[in-house]
């Protein structure tokens, strides 16, 4: 059989790395050799196999973070890992995970978990009671829009049904401090009913604790959660919602002896506040632990080409907003600039490209009456000859980034401006954008 020639280079260098480590009895069959699999892990194969030639075959969750056929998860507690495995039967009941346990040195069935449904949507294992065995949550996939949550106990690896619910999406976090993990689903409502959050807990008698709120009417699908804290350090999960379209609304749900929205009056239907016809989801801004919510404000424009930049909003566990800074976002470019507190809404911006290879943003000031004067040139320079376009008289570089680099010019009109303009307020003000701000990923 013919061997790849890239496969024997890499065979090649690992020989020669053992030889100059003295590692002189390695035959090539060695090298070819296939690594032997462990005992546990056959008598585990041989366990799935004979569940396999029953009828049956592996269907792994399709969503979350666990998508593998069979996963190892220590759901008691002992140290030792149990076998999860995911198949679908031609049966009634087509949906089974096995649990397996290992009992002297073989892999046994402890239990089996029917459902019906088309799929596994997702699983989830985590301790929602802080007594050290995990719960174990399963998404049912029922058809094309309806999906059905189950919690599970475990104890004794003999599984009980202790709650379940319809939901579209779902969060795992400690939303009310106690130090364990709660469910938080979602429901969708349609176009024109409010949908709604319903937090599951576990107390310690094993009893089901839910708990519901409502979130902006009108929503066509949630984008993203993120989970968080507001200004006065409570725990809060940010909700991103597709909203008119393709804006966003994003709702904002903290634990108040139950869970509220904060975010969404008593007489709106929506948490019309944090409206906004703009992409840009929730963050921690400025890594102080709270997360803010980004709201695009327009700029003046000196073409039909609209700007924004983005205040971001931090608010307490009771409603109230607080400015926290403002930025400028070039998605285009990969960056963005954190806005010193008094340029407010006195400045305007403008592509000013000059060729190949170099493309400039122009930051001017505007005072509502006159020309627009400008004080500030960002530049994203790619292309052999790069650095020393980067470092032309004037500029000074703010960030390498592979092969691209940022630098900046501050015009000398800037220094008769009422402005804040400095090279080390730029350069600390300068930032390289991460996909998942924008897409959510």
């Amino acid at each position: 059989m013919k061997r790849n020639t890239g496969t024997i280079l890499i065979l090649f260098c690992m020989a020669a790395l053992m030889l100059l480590s003295g590692c002189m009895s390695v035959t090539a069959e060695e090298l070819y050799r296939l690594p032997e699999i462990s005992e546990n892990n056959r008598q585990l194969q041989s366990t799935i196999n004979a569940v396999l030639n029953s009828g049956a075959e592996f269907l792994a969750p399709t969503a979350g973070a666990n998508r593998q056929s069979v996963q190892l998860q220590d759901l008691d507690g002992d140290g030792v890992a149990e076998a999860l495995a995911f198949f679908s039967f031609p049966e009634d009941r087509p949906l089974r995970m096995y649990i397996l346990k290992r009992q002297g040195g073989a892999y046994e069935t402890a239990a089996v978990i029917e459902g019906e449904g088309t799929a596994f949507e997702r699983v989830i294992y985590t301790d929602m009671d802080g007594d050290g065995i995990s719960e174990l949550i399963v998404g049912w996939k029922m058809g094309t829009s309806l999906q059905l949550m189950t919690v599970y106990s475990v104890k004794d690896l003999k599984p009980t049904a202790l709650h379940s619910m319809n939901y579209n999406t779902v969060s795992v976090c400690d939303m009310n401090s106690d130090g364990c993990d709660d469910i938080v689903v979602f429901r969708m409502a349609g176009a024109d009913s409010s949908s709604e959050a319903e937090c599951i807990s576990l107390a310690g008698d094993g009893e089901i604790v839910s708990s519901t709120a409502l979130i902006s009417e009108g929503i066509e699908s949630i984008s993203r959660t993120t989970f968080g804290t507001v200004e006065d350090h409570v725990p809060a999960l940010f909700v991103d919602s597709v909203y008119g379209g393709n804006g966003l609304v994003t709702d904002v749900i903290v634990w108040d002896q139950g869970l509220e929205n904060i975010t969404m009056g008593s007489s709106s239907p929506a948490s019309l506040r944090t409206v906004r016809d703009y992409n840009v989801f929730c963050s921690d801004i400025n890594g102080d632990g709270v997360v803010e919510v980004p709201m695009p404000r327009t700029l003046w424009s000196q073409s039909e080409t609209v700007y924004r930049v983005l205040d971001w909003m931090a608010f307490d566990s009771v409603g109230r907003d607080r400015l926290v800074m403002t930025t400028y976002h070039s998605y285009s470019d990969g960056w963005y600039l954190i806005l010193p507190e008094d340029w407010g809404d006195s400045i305007t911006v403008r592509r000013a490209d000059s060729g190949a290879g170099e493309r400039t943003l122009m930051f001017s000031y505007y005072a509502g009456t006159g020309e627009p004067v400008d004080f500030l040139r960002i530049y994203t320079i790619s292309g052999e000859n790069r650095d020393e376009r980067a470092k032309l008289a004037g500029r000074f570089i703010l960030k390498y980034s592979g092969d691209t680099i940022y630098a900046a010019a501050i015009t000398s009109e800037a220094e008769e401006l009422p402005l804040s303009i400095s090279q080390e307020e730029i350069s600390a003000g300068f930032h390289i954008i991460y996909s998942d701000w924008k897409t959510g990923s």
